[in-house]
């Protein structure tokens, strides 16, 4: 005899999972589906009611009808006959019915947003021109799923930093095409846009941007539909940005006019982008043969119309995560044959994008001062809309101006030497030589370029310029966060910029982005938790004509780029890390790839930089302006050095430095300074040794002077081009005495206006502003020495710092180190 449950011992035994007097129709659901939840109902005890009856055959008294309804379907179910007040329809998915069958309990239908279809217009269908369909021309990419192949794409040299076609040299001809992965834009319309792959979220969308939005706590509703938040929670900075810090005025436009057409745009995603863009990613080869380096570009392009609808995706937070697991692929062609070649070892890599949703700079506790700051971001966002969206609207001449007007996204890549791998074995002018894109001796025997320190002019300010954004290596950074920096301030100032966070994907340590043709409409005041937004802003940016498109429509592009490069963290107790030669080569190379943007019209402007990686990431100011202005030498620009009111002391260390090489007159001497440069930062690690623990207790507590990275270099420097010197003339004129090659290398004074600026320099009070456009040129281009010169003409390059041996130190180290003592 069975026991009952009330038997001691016993725990009651779960009762059978039944669907018994619950009723089932379809709505739109094919019949394929039809029959399979008609067969899993019919197994629960569930009644499907296939009549057109206005009551369920059998039933009595009140009941509930669910009505399985598919997601692509614009209207709301009507039975044919006017139904019984005593009968309720509720609509409902398949994922509701799934769910239940696979958890054997009752789920109330309102517990999940997807347990019931898209909502529908109160009245009517949704408008015609909002169909959830997509155009017959629709492609979709085999490889938008995450363990879909990827299509490959062979890519060739690009032209080099200087806009010319490498030579046929040794290293050319024995170049491997670099395989580039092409990843489609899984776009908020792609099919495979699902939840849990089961649940296209196209069709959601589309219901809640035809609702009324007719002020910030409706926007609010749609937005933490779209998103998937929580009812609790608050969109407050949202909601503070447009009250408070919007006019009346601008406000009735913005809900009015401005906020509907923006979301027109995003609905007309499907027929905008019928073809998947193309995301850029890394290359598959970091590394390549021969001695010299190859610049690789890979761009994709779009109108300012297709921006602003993209941004305007952004906005309502409809875009899903680029981030995908791909098949490694085969990075090796074959010379003899164009088959590819596997190579060993093949499996799942994870290509990472950053987030390009606004979500999380909409909510922050309401007590807190991010609140305010976010408030603030979310304004100079706004001021975007209110200057672009009605040029979208004009659907004559406005929406023409942004068809022609594009946005190119480039993503560059260095492929080095594969010698480049352990640069701590080789000598600094065969690194350096790795840093030049042809086998060009002209090339190789640059002298440094100049450089100029700005103090009145910040570096979006410089037009006709390479503005340095101190990038993330996830572009934009915390912009949609907290973050108020260098980078995430400049995507604000010209929201075209976050498309990068869209089309980048994580940068490598030889990769840089640039993006050329943003505008700028904002200006801003203070800086982190203090920025505000500061009014409008009118760009006067010149234009570039380029060749007209596949429309045939002729485009232009305004001469305005920006280039991303970022810093490593050497916060806390590892800033000491940031003097080793792996780290330095590391950011060399970094700063090589973010300066040698290969496009023409840019192609000879100056470097717009500053303090790059020194805030929070903790990166030593003195050791960064060298390694950039080494690079920046090296892509043959000038470099324009940003500083503010606390950089006086960088100002005048650097000012002493530059007066050493204003000293050298002879040409063969100039040309040896990068070398020497590169010599001293590849062998700084060794320099510092004894005073890392001091760097890290600077970092931590703040007790030990942090040294002089370029005290270090100016000491460096006058000892290496006086020894140069010695060698030189006796290789000249047979004899030489010491004292005489001493006294030709004395330091010479810098011109009179120069020394009296630099005088009132040191003299004034730290809150002065550095001299505005105080320039300390290490050589004109009008001392530059024959690039052509004969061979046997080339200054004897000294040989490369050496690391201890079993004869104890160098007379390199031990000088540096006798040096650093007196200092």
């Amino acid at each position: 005899m069975q026991r009952t449950s009330n038997d001691s011992g016993f725990k009651r035994r779960k009762s059978a999972f039944s669907l018994s007097g619950k009723w089932f129709r379809f709505h739109g659901m094919s019949a394929a589906a039809r029959a399979e939840l008609t067969t899993a109902i019919a197994v629960a005890n569930g009644h499907v009611d296939a009549t057109t009856a206005d009551a369920p055959v059998g039933s009595n008294g009140a009941v509930v009808v669910y009505v399985i309804t598919d997601y692509w379907v614009d209207t709301h179910y009507k039975p044919r006959r006017a139904t019984s007040s005593a009968i309720a329809f509720v609509p409902v998915t398949e994922l509701w019915v799934n769910e239940m069958l696979r958890t054997q309990e009752w789920i109330d239908p309102d517990a999940f947003a997807l347990f019931a279809p898209p909502p529908k217009p109160r009245h009517g269908p949704i408008p015609l021109q909002s169909l959830m369909s997509y155009p017959i021309h629709f492609e979709i990419g085999g490889d938008d799923g995450e363990d879909a192949p990827v299509a490959m794409e062979i890519v060739d040299s690009d032209v080099n930093m200087r806009g010319e076609t490498p030579p046929p040299s040794g290293d050319a001809a024995s170049w491997t095409p670099t395989l580039v992965p092409r990843l489609p834009m899984k776009l908020p319309c792609s099919p495979t846009n699902a939840w849990r792959d089961r649940v296209p979220l196209w069709p959601y969308y589309v219901a809640y941007l035809n609702m009324p939005m007719r002020n910030p706590r409706e926007l609010s509703v749609i937005i933490k539909s779209i998103s998937g938040m929580e009812d609790r929670v608050q969109l407050s900075c949202l909601e503070k940005a447009l009250q408070e810090l919007l006019t009346k005025n601008q406000r009735e436009e913005f809900f009015g006019k401005f906020l509907p057409e923006m979301a027109r745009l995003v609905l007309n995603l499907p027929t905008m982008f019928a073809k998947q863009p193309a995301l850029l990613a890394a290359f598959c080869d970091p590394q390549g043969p021969g001695a010299h380096a190859n610049v690789l570009t890979q761009s994709c392009s779009f109108t300012k119309l297709e921006a602003l609808a993209l941004v305007s995706a952004c906005f309502f937070c409809v875009f899903p995560s680029q981030t995908r697991i791909v098949k490694k692929q085969p990075t090796r062609l074959s010379q003899d044959s164009e088959e590819l070649h596997n190579t060993e070892g093949e499996d799942d890599e994870e290509v990472d994008f950053p987030f390009f949703t606004m979500q999380r700079m909409y909510s922050a506790s309401p007590t807190s001062r991010v609140v305010d700051l976010k408030a603030h971001k979310i304004r100079t966002v706004l001021q975007y809309f209110l200057r672009v969206v009605p040029l979208a609207i004009d659907v004559n001449a406005g929406r023409q101006k942004l068809q022609e007007e594009v946005i190119t996204f480039t993503r560059v890549t260095a492929i080095l030497p594969e010698t480049t791998k352990k640069p701590f074995d080789m000598a600094s002018q065969d690194l350096l030589r790795a840093l030049t894109v042809s086998a060009d001796p002209a090339a190789e025997a640059r002298a440094m370029g100049g450089v100029r320190c700005e103090s009145n002019r910040l570096i979006e300010d410089l037009d006709g310029h390479l503005q340095i954004d101190f990038a993330n290596k996830y572009a934009g950074g915390g912009v949609f966060g907290t973050g108020c920096v260098q980078e995430e301030i400049r995507f604000l100032l010209s929201p075209e910029l976050f498309i990068a966070c869209l089309v980048f994907a994580k940068l490598e340590p030889n990769e840089s982005f640039v993006i050329h043709g943003t505008e700028r409409y904002s200006s801003y005041k203070g800086y982190g938790d203090t920025f505000e937004f500061g009014g409008n802003y009118n760009d006067q940016t010149d234009f570039e004509s380029i060749s007209a498109d596949a429309r045939g429509i002729n485009t232009r592009r305004r001469k305005c780029v920006i280039v991303g490069i970022d810093a490593v963290n050497y916060g806390s107790a590892a800033v000491g890390r940031q003097y080793t030669s792996v780290h330095i080569w590391r950011d060399l190379v970094k700063a090589f790839v973010g300066f040698a943007y290969p496009e023409q019209v840019s192609a000879r402007w100056p470097v717009a930089t500053g303090n790059w990686g020194c805030g929070v990431f903790r990166g030593d100011a003195e050791l960064k302006f060298l390694i950039q202005w080494l690079a920046a030498s090296f892509a043959g620009r000038e470099l324009v050095y940003v500083l503010f009111d606390r950089d006086q002391e960088l100002h005048d260390k650097i000012s002493e430095l530059l007066q050493v090489l204003h000293a050298i007159t002879d040409e063969s001497e100039k040309r040896v300074v990068p070398v020497l440069i590169a010599e001293f930062l590849l062998n700084l690690d060794t320099i510092l040794k004894n005073h890392v623990n001091a760097l890290r207790n600077t970092a931590m507590r703040g007790r030990v002077p942090r040294p002089s990275v370029l005290a270090l270099a100016r000491g460096f420097l006058r000892h290496k081009l006086a020894g140069y010197g010695r060698r030189s003339r006796m290789d000249d004129a047979g004899e030489a005495s010491s004292a005489s090659a001493s006294a030709s290398l004395t330091v010479q004074s810098p011109p009179r206006d120069a020394k009296r600026q630099d005088e009132n320099a040191r003299t004034s009070p730290m809150k002065r502003k550095a001299p505005s456009l105080v320039r300390v040129a290490a050589e004109s281009p009008k001392q530059r020495g024959n690039p052509e010169q004969d061979e046997s003409m080339k200054p004897k390059l000294p040989s490369p710092g050496h690391r201890e041996g079993a004869g104890g130190k160098s007379m390199q180290q031990k000088s540096i180190h006798e040096f650093f003592a007196r200092k």
